[in-house]
């Protein structure tokens, strides 16, 4: 699963722009989280971050990010800095513009 995620990261980091680049940030720190490897978690989650920054992206894209977040401190046992992230993370879902993409945002972070 990781090494998948990294290949995903890799083809569309030729393929594709900043989005896709932020989405495979994403992608990965996701895994790491679900397999428990907190450092590299968080250290993709950042980048995932970094990245929605840089670029200024918004709704379901800015949302994921938080969530990302969210769930990399979780992992390291940062309880206290993961329910921050949680709550922006809520509040940005909240504002998704699409209702199917809101949906699923949803449901992903009720996993987390």
């Amino acid at each position: 699963m990781v090494e998948s995620a990294h290949a995903s990261l890799w083809h569309w980091g030729y393929a594709g722009g900043a989005l896709e680049r932020q989405r495979g940030e994403w992608l990965i720190s996701h895994v790491y989280a679900v397999v428990g490897d907190g450092p590299n978690a968080l250290r993709y989650a950042q980048r995932c971050w970094a990245i929605t920054e840089a670029e200024h992206f918004v709704d379901f894209d800015f949302a994921y990010a938080c969530e990302g977040l969210a769930r990399a401190h979780a992992v390291n046992g940062e309880t206290a800095t993961a329910a921050e992230w949680r709550a922006r993370a809520e509040e940005a879902g909240r504002l998704i513009a699409d209702d199917e993409d809101r949906d699923i945002f949803e449901a992903d972070l009720a996993t987390a």
